[in-house]
C-alpha cells in the first residue's frame, strides 16, 4: 500500500519513493499542447507546487520518474531534446523591505543566469522611475498587454 505524500510538493521525491500519486499527467500533455499562458491563482495547498514540479521533470526529459503514467511517450520526446526550466520561487525572497527584496531576487537571477551560462552586466547609469516600454506582443506570455506601456524601472542590470 503506497503512502500518502502529505506535505510532499516534489514530483520526482513523490515518484521516487512510490508515495501514492493520481496521474494528472493526462491533463498537463493537453495544457502543454494548447500552447496557451496560465495563471494559476489557487489558495495553499491545491497543488501549485506540485504541478510546476511535475511540469519541470517533464520538459527536463526525466523519463523514470513517468513509467507507466500517460505522459510517458511525451516525456520521452523530451528527453532527446530537454527544454531549460527556470523555476523562482518568490515565496523565498526576503521582504523585510524594498532594498533587501531588491538584493534577494538579485541573488536568484544570478544563480539562474549561471546555471544558464548568462552573463549579467552592470548598467551604465542605475535606472529608477517609470519608463515606456515596447512589448512584443507577438509573444504569448503577453498576450493581452498594449504594445506600449509603462513600468517601473529599479535596476543596474540589462
Amino acid at each position: 500500500m503506497n503512502i500518502l505524500p502529505i506535505g510532499t510538493h516534489s514530483f520526482p521525491v513523490i515518484r521516487r519513493e512510490q508515495f501514492l500519486y493520481v496521474d494528472k499527467t493526462a491533463q498537463l500533455e493537453r495544457l502543454v499542447r494548447n500552447g496557451r499562458s496560465y495563471f494559476l491563482s489557487r489558495p495553499p495547498g491545491y497543488g501549485k507546487s506540485l504541478l510546476l514540479s511535475t511540469l519541470t521533470a517533464m520538459f527536463s526529459g526525466q523519463t523514470a520518474l513517468f513509467k507507466g503514467l500517460a505522459a510517458e511517450n511525451r516525456v520521452r520526446e523530451y528527453a532527446d531534446s530537454p527544454y531549460p526550466v527556470i523555476n523562482i520561487n518568490l515565496s523565498s525572497l526576503e521582504t523585510e523591505n524594498a532594498e533587501s527584496a531588491e538584493y534577494s531576487l538579485h541573488n536568484i537571477l544570478s544563480t539562474i543566469a549561471k546555471k544558464f551560462s548568462i552573463e549579467l552586466e552592470k548598467a551604465p547609469v542605475r535606472e529608477y522611475g517609470k519608463t515606456e516600454v515596447t512589448v512584443d506582443t507577438q509573444s504569448p506570455l503577453f498576450e493581452g498587454v498594449s504594445e506600449k506601456t509603462i513600468c517601473w524601472m529599479s535596476h543596474t542590470d540589462y
